[in-house]
């Protein structure tokens, strides 16, 4: 059974480019663990309502040990307060072995979840998992229209 780090590291490489946000990454797990939870075992995120909707800072902790371990780069980009999060080529190499060693089917649904989450502005990301999870938004801060 993967772990939780597993399915962090494979969501970053179905990305497009590769790379995520941080709302991004929490959205995806927060819905891949929705949608598939009962599949992926017990030892995943837990997700609390937060300013942006589905949040658990163990996320930043995996990322912070992935990027010492050279799977994944933290990028500062210009105009933005947050990093953006790249699987790096010897991520790639492990992403491919764990996907090898996972469920096709959930790795399949995770690559969907990741391009759907990719596909979306902010505001529009945060009101479709709000419409589906309304229990997720009572502590936001965010009042898109």
């Amino acid at each position: 059974m993967l772990t939780r780090q597993d399915w962090l590291l494979l969501a970053l490489s179905k990305s497009p480019g590769g790379a995520l946000s941080p709302v991004q990454i929490q959205k995806a797990l927060f819905l891949f663990n929705q949608e598939a939870g009962g599949s992926i075992g017990t030892e995943f995120y837990s997700f609390e309502p937060y300013d942006y909707g589905p949040f658990d800072a163990a996320i930043y902790v995996d990322l912070r040990r992935m990027m010492n371990g050279g799977h994944v780069r933290g990028e500062w980009r210009p105009g933005r307060r947050w990093k953006s999060y790249t699987i790096t080529r010897p991520g790639r190499r492990a992403a491919l072995v764990l996907e090898h060693d996972a469920d096709a089917r959930l790795t399949e649904f995770l690559g969907r979840i990741v391009v759907w989450v990719k596909g979306r502005s902010f505001s529009d990301l945060l009101r479709s998992v709000y419409a589906a999870y309304p229990e997720f938004a009572v502590n936001s801060v965010f009042r898109g229209k």
